[in-house]
């Protein structure tokens, strides 16, 4: 069984550039897996670099385009669950776009990084690697999309990004954690059923 992890950008794939001011997206799919050591260990990857987008500029017709590409990916019987990796600015709303628009019961986790890749404290490969832990567990099929920051499953209804910069940003509303993922598995703490629209809209 495989894992397929989209790649989108955000601050995970970010590192600085002294033309732009600031850290920008530039790390591909294999760059960032290479920085993350084990990852094969958990499950075979199948990486898809879709692009370096900022979360910001992630609007409807992008959320329904990957949404689609997820169900795509899911529907094949080789891939046990899918995890997205984003900027953490929408991930609120992305995570719960693709819980509404996702057919597939398998498992689907957005993930990203608080820190870029140059800073001494960069947190995603550790959240990379929950979140392919996660994706590949039969324990969370049928649970829709989940967010998985900083060690927390937390369901997509309830995922608030509660602070700008702290490495456990992301809480669930109401403090409710469908579980906790580390090196040792998934703990189901609060099983959680999908959202799903009963009719997905086309981008246009």
């Amino acid at each position: 069984m495989s894992v397929a992890v989209v790649f989108t950008g955000g601050t995970i794939a970010s590192r600085p550039d002294a033309t732009a001011g600031g850290a920008v997206p530039a790390l591909r799919g294999a760059e960032i897996i290479a920085r993350s050591p084990g990852l094969a260990m958990i499950a075979d990857l199948e990486p898809i670099d879709w692009g370096l987008m900022p979360a910001s500029q992630m609007g409807f017709a992008v959320l329904i385009e990957i949404g689609q590409l997820i169900d795509e990916l899911l529907a094949r019987d080789e891939v046990s669950g899918a995890v997205v990796v984003q900027g953490t600015d929408t991930l609120e709303e992305s995570c719960f776009a693709w819980d509404l628009l996702v057919r597939s019961d398998k498992p689907v986790i957005v993930t990203g990084a608080m820190r870029n890749s140059a800073q001494p404290d960069y947190d995603g490969p550790r959240n990379l690697a929950d979140a392919v832990r996660s994706a590949a567990d039969p324990a969370l099929v049928g649970m829709g999309t989940l967010v998985v920051m900083a060690g927390r499953v937390i369901g997509a209804e309830r995922a608030v990004k509660a602070h700008a910069s702290s490495l456990d940003a992301f809480q669930p509303r109401n403090g409710a954690l469908v579980g906790e993922v580390s090196e040792a598995g998934v703990v189901v703490i609060e099983p959680r059923r999908r959202l799903h629209l009963s009719k997905v809209p086309m981008p246009t």
